[in-house]
C-alpha cells in the first residue's frame, strides 16, 4: 500500500493540483523530482534510530525505487501527449 500511495497517488494528486492551479511547464520537472521520486535512502537509518520499523523502511526504498521507473516514464508520457510537459 505505501508503494502505490508514494509512486501513484501522491504525484497524481499533487501533479493534478499543480496543474489546476496553473504551473506551466517550467515548474513541471522541478515536481516531478519532488512528488514522483521514490524514498530516501537516508530515511533507513533514521527510521531504525527513532525506533520504528526499519526493515519496513528499507523494504519501501526497494520497492518504490524499483516501481518508480515505470511510473516516473508514465507520468512524463502523459503530460507530454496532453502538453503539460514540452520535451
Amino acid at each position: 500500500m505505501g508503494v502505490l500511495v508514494r509512486t501513484i497517488l501522491c504525484p497524481l494528486i499533487c501533479l493534478s493540483a499543480a496543474y489546476m492551479l496553473g504551473f506551466g511547464s517550467l515548474e513541471f520537472p522541478a515536481l516531478f523530482a519532488f512528488y514522483g521520486t521514490p524514498l530516501a535512502v537516508s530515511t533507513v537509518p533514521k527510521s531504525s534510530e527513532m525506533g520504528n520499523d526499519g526493515e519496513l523502511t528499507g523494504q519501501l526504498v526497494v520497492w518504490t525505487t524499483l516501481v518508480s521507473a515505470f511510473t516516473l516514464f508514465g507520468i512524463i508520457f502523459a503530460c507530454a501527449q496532453h502538453g503539460i510537459l514540452k520535451v
